[in-house]
């Protein structure tokens, strides 16, 4: 090599040390930063976090963690948990944390969207749990109390009503599951319309009862369209996971969700579409809704929906599925409006009729999608046919209703006492006792929270169907208003309920109070005490309430 020269030596050696140095720590700095920047994007890159965690099945021993992660099938991410408090009768006992935390691998599956569902064992039942996934936390308790309480509704993302902007006077996304999470409730019973596959969502609406209203779209288009196929569907529900409210919610709170008509399309029945030429599309919709919702899988039947649990000594659930099973609508006779014979089907209505009968629990709950008494079915029901149970003619036992009726005489046959029916669908809350057989006392209630986040409708001024002998203890609801709402159930350890309509703002707006029956056969199925006490006020607690209706059991 030849030497520089004299000059270029002299312009070298004249730089100041103190700069040299200088120049060096800059330069270590920035090839330090580039290489932490390398490892951050790694990091992130193969534990991205995508949608979740939820929570569901919960058992004293175990629970169902759900978790989306699309780097997770190269790089599996973790679940971290722990117990955090353990609750006795006497006192409430912190654990050590981290100290005593296990950890399981989470096996995504590519074919789910990248889903995961993964259970945790070996659990302590009433007990408070912390976990870990991927970057997220979040926490749950489990059974072993015999005092509990749980949420529930449906309808959310419909008519338009998407995600609230920023800015929005209730705030952004879907605030009313802030409202159920400072409730902290047991658990959450997601009675259906967890989408609307059938609608879209508009950046700003224009339609007529939310004109103007804006709203977050996904990736920030103006219209999201109507739902068509597998991915689409799939889409719509990560939209409603990606709201802040929503996802904090079912990352601390077990979730059990069912589904209605729109996951799929308005008023839908599987055996219809079948027949309709749009197979595809139903089973696009149930596709989506078990890879987004963490479902008890039944070993002879692995994508059937309905199921039962329990939660502690006076909570046993049974929910239902009134969409995969039902009757085709056909005009029958001389009748004008075509009818179904049936909802659930033989097999889910044995099933429902023998766990009812076998329950020990003190309040048997069955979620209904649909309504008992109310017609519904829009927009031309008396065309079309009736969505619901009721078929739509006033003391006359058809349709469905002849399913109902045996669900009915069951009951009173078999002597079962402290059935309550959770429905929703009709965007208006409601409450309602039935004496189908005019004994004197309501046989069952029926209790509706509805809708979430969607067009809010009128009861129709008609009233429910009368067949079943209905008493309205409650209804409220106009078109295009505010009234979103949820239901809040709690049954302390003597077993007694009480109920709760909330609004949108988490203020209770109808109250129900009910004491536990006795079978007149001997056997105590529900609580101490020997009456059916039916208690309503606004704000009164149970036994000060302003009226008081004392029904004897039967």
């Amino acid at each position: 090599k030849s030497h520089p020269s004299s000059a270029t030596t002299r312009a070298i050696t004249t730089i100041p040390l103190s700069h040299l140095l200088f120049g060096i720590v800059v330069l270590r700095r920035y090839l330090l930063l580039q290489h932490l920047s390398a490892l951050i994007i790694m990091a992130s890159f193969s534990f991205e976090h995508t949608h979740g965690p939820s929570i569901s099945q919960c058992t004293e021993t175990s629970a169902v963690i759900w978790y989306r992660d699309d780097q997770g099938v190269d790089t599996p991410p973790q679940i971290t948990y722990w117990p955090a408090a353990t609750i006795t009768h006497t006192k409430l006992s912190y654990d050590s944390g981290r100290k005593s935390s296990t950890s399981v691998t989470v096996q995504v599956d590519p074919h789910a969207d990248f889903t995961s569902t993964t259970t945790l064992s070996n659990l302590t039942p009433n007990t408070v749990y912390k976990f870990e996934v991927g970057n997220q936390q979040g926490s749950f308790k489990t059974p072993g109390s015999a005092a509990c309480s749980f949420v529930f509704g449906s309808c959310v993302g419909g008519q338009g009503y998407g995600r609230n902007a920023p800015g929005h006077e209730d705030g952004e996304g879907f605030p009313i599951f802030e409202k159920m999470m400072n409730l902290q409730p047991d658990f959450f019973v997601h009675n259906g319309d967890s989408i609307y596959a059938d609608d879209t969502i508009q950046a700003e609406s224009d339609n007529p009862w939310n004109e103007g209203a804006r709203f977050i779209t996904q990736n920030g288009v103006s219209v999201m369209p109507v739902c068509s196929d597998l991915e689409s569907m799939r889409d719509r529900y990560k939209y409603h996971l990606e709201d802040p409210a929503l996802s904090n919610f079912l990352s601390r709170c077990p979730v059990y969700a069912s589904w209605d008509d729109h996951e799929v399309m308005d008023n839908f029945g599987q055996e219809l579409m079948q027949h309709s030429g749009l197979g595809k599309l139903c089973d696009d919709g149930r596709r989506a809704f078990l890879d987004y919702w963490p479902i008890e899988k039944a070993e002879e039947e692995p994508t059937r929906m309905y199921r039962s649990f329990t939660w502690g000594p006076h909570v046993e659930m049974f929910i239902l599925d009134s969409r995969s099973y039902r009757d085709v609508h056909e005009l029958r006779g001389d009748d004008k409006t075509p009818t179904m014979e049936f909802i659930l089907g033989e097999a889910q209505l044995k099933w429902l009729l023998q766990g009812l009968s076998s329950s020990k629990s003190t309040w048997k709950f069955v979620a209904s999608s649909i309504p008992l008494s109310y017609p519904t079915g829009w927009p031309t029901p008396e065309v079309d046919g009736y969505d619901g149970w009721s078929d739509g003619k006033w003391d006359n036992v058809g349709g469905p209703e002849k399913e109902l009726l045996k669900i009915f005489e069951h009951i009173r046959d078999h002597d079962i006492q402290n059935v309550i029916f959770l429905s929703g669908d009709v965007h208006y809350p409601y409450a309602i006792s039935y004496d189908p057989f005019k004994s004197g006392k309501p046989l069952i209630y029926e209790l509706a929270a509805t809708p979430f986040h969607a067009l809010c409708l009128p009861p129709p001024p008609e009233g429910p169907d009368n067949t079943f002998n209905p008493t309205v203890l409650f209804s409220d609801g106009t078109f295009g208003g505010k009234l979103f709402n949820f239901g809040e159930v709690s049954i302390d350890d003597d077993g007694d309920f009480a109920f709760h309509i909330r609004d949108r703002k988490g203020s209770s707006i109808f109250d129900l109070q009910l004491r536990p029956a006795i079978s007149v056969k001997g056997e105590q199925q529900a609580g101490r005490g020997n009456a059916f006490v039916t208690q309503t006020s606004d704000v009164l607690p149970l036994r000060q309430t302003k009226e008081s209706t004392v029904f004897t059991a039967h």
